[in-house]
This record gives C-alpha cells, sequence and structure tokens, in this order.
C-alpha cells in the first residue's frame, strides 16, 4: 500500500498537500485561499476537511494583522466560503463545517473600549486636513442622531489615504460602542479593514447579482 502511495498509484491526497506546501514558500494568504478552492472544485480531494487544517493557519495569515487566530481562522472561512459560491458550491459540501461565531464578535471582544480609544485618538491626531475634515462631519452626523440617517461619500486618488480614515473612524465608533460593520467590493480592499469582509459575504447577496436578487439575511 505504501509502495503504491509514493507511485501514485492510489488517490489520495498527498498531492494536493505538497502543492499547497510548496504554495506557503512563495504565496500570499490570498493565493492559497485561492488554490484551496481550485482543489476543491476540480481536484476531487479525498479528505477536504484535513487540508483545511493543515493549512488554514496559512491562509489567515493576512487576517491575524486585525484579530486573534480564531476570528482569523472565521474570516478565512468566509473569503473561501465566498469563492466556492461564485461556482454555486459551499464549503459545507466537501465537510468544512462553518465557525461558530462572527468574527466581528471575536473582534469586539479582544480590544477593549479603552485600547480602541487610544488607537482612534492615536490615528485621529495623525489625520491631514481634509482626512481629519471628513472625520468630523462623519462624527458629528452620528453625534446628533437625525431620525433620517446619513450617507458620506469618500472619493479620492489611490494612496491619499481614505482607508486610513475609515480604519480610524472604525475605532473611534467602536470606543462608543457603535456596533460597526467594514464591508468593501473585493476581498482585497476587505482584507485592509478591521474585520473587514466582502458586501456580498456580509449581507449575504448571491453572486451574480439579478435585478430580482434579495439578500438572505
Amino acid at each position: 500500500m505504501e509502495a503504491a502511495k509514493r507511485r501514485s498509484l492510489l488517490h489520495d491526497d498527498t498531492e494536493y498537500e505538497r502543492y499547497m506546501t510548496e504554495a506557503v514558500l512563495f504565496q500570499m494568504p490570498q493565493q492559497l485561499r485561492t488554490l484551496f478552492c481550485v482543489i476543491l472544485l476540480y481536484c476531487n480531494a479525498t479528505k477536504p476537511i484535513d487540508l483545511w487544517n493543515l493549512f488554514k493557519g496559512h491562509m489567515a495569515e493576512d487576517f491575524i494583522r486585525h484579530a486573534d487566530s480564531e476570528a482569523a481562522e472565521a474570516m478565512t472561512f468566509y473569503a473561501i466560503e465566498e469563492k466556492l459560491q461564485e461556482q454555486s458550491r459551499s464549503c459545507s459540501d466537501f465537510g468544512i463545517p462553518s465557525p461558530t461565531s462572527d468574527p466581528y464578535t471575536f473582534e469586539s471582544k479582544i480590544i477593549s473600549r479603552e485600547e480602541e480609544l487610544r488607537i482612534g485618538q492615536e490615528m485621529y491626531s495623525m489625520l491631514n486636513k481634509d482626512q481629519r475634515s471628513a472625520a468630523d462631519k462623519i462624527l458629528a452626523a452620528h453625534h446628533e442622531q437625525s431620525t433620517t440617517g446619513s450617507c458620506f461619500f469618500i472619493d479620492g486618488p489611490g494612496c491619499t489615504g481614505k482607508t486610513y480614515l475609515y480604519n480610524t473612524l472604525y475605532h473611534l465608533f467602536m470606543r462608543q460602542g457603535v456596533h460597526v460593520m467594514p464591508v468593501a467590493w473585493t476581498g482585497i480592499a476587505a482584507s485592509l479593514l478591521p474585520v473587514g469582509r466582502t458586501v456580498h459575504s456580509r449581507f449575504k447577496l448571491p453572486v451574480p447579482i439579478l435585478e430580482t436578487s434579495m439578500s438572505s439575511i
């Protein structure tokens, strides 16, 4: 049996494990998640859950910047789930269980309000004139507690500090006990936000979106 495995005469996940192991050396976590999805969708892995358990830590390394390992694992799951849903599949199809808690819940437990205040004030002090003007208007709109609600559109060229402003507001609002849900249209953009999720993942939007599509929340 062992000799047959070494000569690839039996179908098992050894080859896929080797692919992932090699990719860990050269690829970023997002590419690892994409490769993992390719293996799930097209390679007929015999025990996907074993591959998940072996490599989930490597696939979560970019999320660990914003959360603890448990929250990062949940964020990794949802990132992979979103990719699979684009092909009308789900992690549950491959025996990979959903995390027991939303990653947002972990974030609210990890950092105390005092720590959020420290981070928020430190980031706020580093805002430039335009960033601070936008932050002040958004904070003031929240404090006014308008019954009509408010929507702000932040625009600007790349690398002008929009994401930094979003992260600053996140920490300032979290300090006040405000429930904040950072979302973005793409996984790359979402990974730059604290406990960021894509819009499709957070609001359970179908892929692709049609004129008749509705959120499944």
